[in-house]
């Protein structure tokens, strides 16, 4: 090659790396920036996505939703919604297991049993986690998707000891951001206030916080926990755009694992590029709104209230 061409050949390439990096970022709406000191580019991505959980006035899922149905709020700001969809999608869900002597007997049985039958109707590529907590929260099953499995692992637990809640949640939140799959969720079954954790209930909120995993909480019958400590269980739910519930007998819970699994599957995907990006780590609220559809008196829509935009 001619030493004359060796510039203008060396400018050329740079320029069609500039456009190819230029065009990347328009495809994926993402920013680029070169370190200082290593000379290595990193990528940082802008698309805040939720997901909702949209039901009627009787708790019931409401199918048939559009975009134009939603309107997504940062900060009290309406944000432009860039993704959408209505996807039956395969999830990793870690039960958190009460296996405290409090929950000996019926109790025990009930949720076991509901446990069991609650895998067996959620959609087929679900992977489970089990963790079980009383003194100490421990992961008994990982990644597993066997009705069976779970069942026998269930019936080998003796409940004993006291209840670290706060740590099983907290380990329940580790391991399922590492699941197989993108889709998260947490089931805790429990019946009775935290009393031997190593976290505290302030600990764990930011956790819960910082996860952005949705979390359901079946609050076993005769709960043996008070005003605050039920408050704080209730608010992770809420915050996490998951659900509550305090059924009564066998019948009651297994309505409630009947629609924790309908609810996981039939979830509303919603994607947008926040108007005013900045990664300073500080809280972001979200709000989501959904106008019913002519005739439709009310509907009630649930997600997660925020996240922190990491630097």
């Amino acid at each position: 090659m001619d030493q004359s061409t060796r510039p203008a050949l060396a400018l050329l390439t740079m320029a069609v790396l500039l456009l190819v990096r230029a065009e990347i970022a328009a495809q994926n709406r993402v920013d680029f920036s070169r370190s200082s000191e290593g000379g290595e580019i990193s990528i940082q991505t802008r698309l805040i996505s939720l997901t909702v959980s949209v039901s009627d006035d009787s708790g019931r899922y409401f199918p048939g939703l559009n975009r134009e149905a939603f309107t997504v709020y940062e900060d009290g700001v309406v944000q432009k919604i860039t993704h959408f969809s209505v996807v039956d999608q395969a999830a990793s869900i870690a039960i958190i297991f009460d296996v405290s002597s409090s929950m000996k007997g019926k109790k025990f049985d009930r949720a076991a049993f509901a446990l069991t039958r609650f895998i067996k109707t959620t959609h087929r590529d679900d992977v489970f986690s089990l963790v079980s907590f009383n003194d100490r929260a421990d992961l008994l099953l990982d990644s597993i998707s066997d009705a069976e499995v779970m069942s026998v692992k269930v019936n080998e637990i003796l409940p004993r000891g006291n209840t670290a809640l706060y740590d099983g949640v907290a380990l329940g939140l580790r391991h399922v951001t590492r699941g197989k799959r993108s889709k998260h969720a947490l089931v805790v079954i429990t019946d009775g206030q935290d009393n031997c954790s190593r976290l505290s209930g302030g600990q764990l909120r930011r956790m819960v916080e910082e996860a952005g995993v949705p979390i359901y909480t079946i609050l076993i019958d005769n709960f043996l926990i008070d005003r605050s400590g039920k408050t704080l269980i209730e608010e992770l739910s809420e915050t996490t755009g998951g659900r509550s519930f305090s059924p009564h007998g066998e019948d009651g819970i297994n309505e409630a694992f009947d629609q924790i699994a309908l609810e996981l599957r039939h979830q509303y995907s919603i994607g947008y590029e926040p108007l005013n990006f900045n990664s300073d780590g500080k809280w972001r609220r979200l709000k989501a709104e959904v106008a019913p559809p002519p005739g439709t008196r009310r509907l009630v829509i649930r997600n997660r209230k925020g996240y922190f935009a990491h630097k």
